[in-house]
């Protein structure tokens, strides 16, 4: 629709020329057709939908039996629209079942249907209803637009997909357990320091299956520190006089870290643990600071395996690629012709390029 917005800008010298087309529909039972327009930059932005309907029509030269020219405040164009639509389902977790290609829209007259096709063996849709609800309000809130979301089932999918589905499906099943199973090592005690451990295997810390009542940790130490806590006796009372000692233990594995708090008794000091050596540590999960900790009861010195990374398997297309230095001290004109490669490496080859920047 480019030539339409050529044509009104070349009658009314410019006068539109931050206008943007943003659909057209037509009914057929009736014989109408509606267009809408949106404006890029809304400020001072002064439009009569009369003369842009008289430009239409005599752009178009069709006889309609009902035609109409419908201005919209929103400075988003159709596919601006779409775009942003598919961006947003792109980045919500619970949608990575959807096809954005498969996305379909129906803009009608005060309502906009932004239909998702989905495989039934791929999801159940019970289960994101309220993800659905909450994507229609952000997009409404952000676009100003009515918009409802349908989920459209697609016809049964081959079987050779279903069973690649299933296989990918099984698989991942097999490495969480096998994750989970690496989360849990055998000790062996060395040396009680504060108390007696009693436990045989334990959580590697950093572990994410760590969740409530009496654990045991292992790791090696990466910071030891000792820490008062001060309290008044009254509210508005100008001076501490309650001070207790505690120490706090940071435990880490393959760059995990959980921290482990010991409470000691009156007069007892805990001075024996080095950074760096292997410590098992018992207590229980609980909260101090707001953080999920170790509420220690007993540590020891310990000797243990690291478990082993769980990766999946590399597919067998993928190749290994050796980065190799590349230092470019000119400054090229993008228009200059430029000597062609003698690379062997660049000339014979595919390559998917990402570009990363970061701050600093």
């Amino acid at each position: 629709m480019d030539r339409i917005l050529d044509y009104i800008n070349k009658k009314t010298n410019n006068k539109y020329k931050n206008l943007l087309f943003f659909d057209a529909l037509y009914n057929v039972k009736n014989d109408s057709i509606e267009l809408s327009f949106r404006m890029a930059n809304e400020e001072n932005c002064i439009v009569d939908v009369e003369e842009l309907t008289k430009l239409c029509k005599e752009f178009l030269n069709m006889n309609f039996s009902n035609f109409k020219v419908i201005f919209k405040k929103e400075n988003m164009t159709m596919d601006d629209f779409k775009n942003y639509v598919k961006e947003k389902i792109s980045k919500i977790g619970q949608l990575d079942f959807v096809n954005l290609s498969l996305v379909k829209f129906d803009f009608q007259k005060n309502l906009t249907n932004i239909v998702i096709q989905y495989d039934v063996n791929a999801v159940d849709i019970s289960k994101i209803e309220d993800t659905a609800r909450r994507l229609e309000y952000e997009i409404s809130e952000d676009t100003n637009m009515s918009v409802k979301i349908i989920f459209e089932q697609l016809e049964s999918q081959s079987a050779d997909l279903l069973q690649i589905r299933k296989q990918r499906i099984q698989e991942d099943n097999k490495i969480f357990e096998q994750f989970k199973k690496s989360q849990i090592v055998n000790f062996k005690v060395i040396k009680n320091i504060y108390n007696s451990v009693n436990a045989s295997n334990a959580f590697v810390a950093g572990s994410n299956d760590i969740d409530s009542g009496q654990v045991a940790i292992v790791g090696r130490v990466k910071n030891f520190s000792e820490k008062i806590m001060k309290s008044k006796v009254e509210e508005n009372a100008d001076e501490v006089v309650n001070q207790r000692k505690y120490y706090v233990i940071e435990l880490e594995n393959d760059g995990l870290t959980t921290s482990c708090v010991l409470f000691p008794k009156k007069d007892e000091v805990l001075s024996n643990i080095a950074i760096g050596e292997s410590l098992a540590i018992e207590g229980k999960v609980s909260e101090f600071k707001s953080e999920k900790n170790i509420r220690v009861s007993a540590i020891c010195t310990c000797e243990y395996e690291p478990p082993k990374p769980v990766w999946r398997s590399v597919p067998s297309m993928y190749r290994f690629v050796k980065p190799e230095p590349y230092e470019f001290f000119e400054q090229s004109n993008f228009f200059s012709m430029q000597k062609e490669t003698d690379k062997e490496y660049l000339k014979n080859n595919s390559f998917v390029i990402y570009d990363l920047e970061t701050t600093g």
